[in-house]
């Protein structure tokens, strides 16, 4: 069987796009929220001043909490490097436990970067970290 969310990987990163054909981090959780588990999440204009406290509170407004565990299957993770903030979606796939993102930055060629699966490790090498993990409670 197909996982849901391989058609997505490889997707490109465009700033405030929410797919289907590109997304943004933020676009890319609400749309993987969507497709899989049926709920519409707020709308977030990702990059702005506020972004964090954008981003929890549409968290909170579609049931997610934030727990002090680590992430597991369907959790929001939050986290941050030294370009700023980040959201994705956690996933299981091909037995592994990984991260869909849409991690992405504007360059002088254009919009650079794409939806991924990756582990969690992995993404801490490419500079995140301080990971925030928001559970959605029943």
């Amino acid at each position: 069987m197909k996982h849901w969310a391989y058609h997505l990987v490889g997707l490109p990163w465009a700033p405030g796009a929410e797919g289907p054909q590109a997304f943004d981090c933020w676009g890319l959780v609400r749309f993987a929220v969507r497709l899989k588990l049926g709920i519409e999440m707020p709308v977030v204009q990702v990059g702005g001043e506020h972004n964090v406290a954008a981003i929890a509170q549409a968290a909170q407004a579609g049931g997610w909490r934030l727990v002090d565990a680590a992430p597991s299957e369907d959790d929001i993770v939050l986290m941050r490097s030294v370009a700023g903030r980040h959201v994705g979606f956690m996933a299981s796939a091909a037995g592994r436990l990984l991260l869909l993102h849409s991690n992405g930055r504007l360059t002088a060629k254009g919009p650079c970067g794409g939806v991924m699966l990756q582990q969690l490790r992995d993404v801490a090498c490419d500079g995140y970290g301080s990971f925030e993990t928001w559970r959605r409670t029943p």
